[in-house]
């Protein structure tokens, strides 16, 4: 649930969020998932944007 999904790469909007700060390290290593760093206490990361303006970006 918390990986990036084939159907991912195809994706062409805006936002793209990946959610999933609740798998443990222990599991991120075994798997190798190579998670992003979570900002803050947020559950989800952006993870992509089309946004050629990164203060446009820090805004949504």
């Amino acid at each position: 649930m918390t990986c990036p999904k084939r159907g991912a790469l195809d994706f062409r909007g805006i936002y793209h969020y990946l959610g999933g700060r609740f798998v443990p390290p222990a599991l991120e290593e075994k798997y190798e998932l190579n998670l992003p760093e979570y900002p803050g206490t947020d559950c989800c990361v952006l993870i992509s944007c089309d946004c050629e303006d990164e203060e446009h970006q820090k805004e949504h």
